[in-house]
């Protein structure tokens, strides 16, 4: 209202003023009370509005209910960022676990084969030798023997040193009783009176031992 006065004023002024020196016909001056209508009619509005005070204060159980709002829609937009980039993390990790899980099988697969090979080439190289062996033993004449059952060191002796003494003895005892009587048969002496009188036909006088014996044996040898 008082800008409006205050412009009123001025335009009233300036009419006053055109009014000195021109005509009220004149065109600056027809403008100028267009000019004064106008600000005289916008004054009649605004006194015909009603001058009212409003005082607004915001409820505070409003604002914080709009600020849980609000933060809990910036919390929903990181979780759902986070569950996209957790979502996005877990396919990457399955697809790497699936590729290892593949890769695995492949090398588990070329493992075999290499040892598959691996044994085939042995074969081939012993069946090789063996034949390079053969060719060899066939030029120098010798008979290619072929070990059909590798031998074994059994656990226990055959025979036991108790079993073996026993054996040795007896076969020592049948030995030296061979030969002594192998030797009493071969030698040609006369060793008893008997002999001689049987191999003579001749009594015998008197015999001397070989060895000292007893006195009956001693004269035993006398009859």
């Amino acid at each position: 209202m008082e800008r409006l006065k205050g412009r009123l004023l001025e335009l009233e002024l300036k009419r006053t003023e055109l009014l000195t020196q021109f005509e009220p016909t004149y065109r600056t001056v027809q403008q100028v009370d267009e000019e004064i209508a106008q600000a005289k009619a916008a004054i009649a509005v605004e006194d015909a509005a009603p001058i009212r005070d409003q005082t607004s204060a915001l409820e505070p159980n409003h604002e914080w209910a709009k600020s849980e709002l609000l933060r809990a829609q910036v919390e929903q937009t990181t979780l759902e960022a986070r569950a996209r980039a957790e979502a996005t993390l877990q396919r990457s990790y399955s697809n790497a676990a699936h590729e290892l899980g593949d890769h695995a099988i492949e090398q588990e697969r070329l493992i075999n084969e290499l040892k598959a090979a691996e044994a085939r080439y042995l074969l081939y190289a012993n069946k090789r030798e063996e034949a390079r062996i053969g060719d060899a033993l066939d030029r120098g004449g010798i008979l290619n023997v072929m070990l059909a059952e590798q031998p074994t060191v059994p656990a226990l002796p055959r025979f036991s040193v108790l079993s073996l003494f026993l054996i040795s003895l007896g076969s020592a005892g049948t030995l030296s009783i061979g030969l002594a009587f192998v030797r009493d048969f071969l030698n040609p002496s006369f060793r008893t009176p008997d002999e001689v009188l049987a191999f003579l036909d001749a009594p015998v006088l008197a015999s001397l031992p070989h060895r000292i014996e007893s006195d009956r044996e001693f004269a035993e040898s006398f009859r």
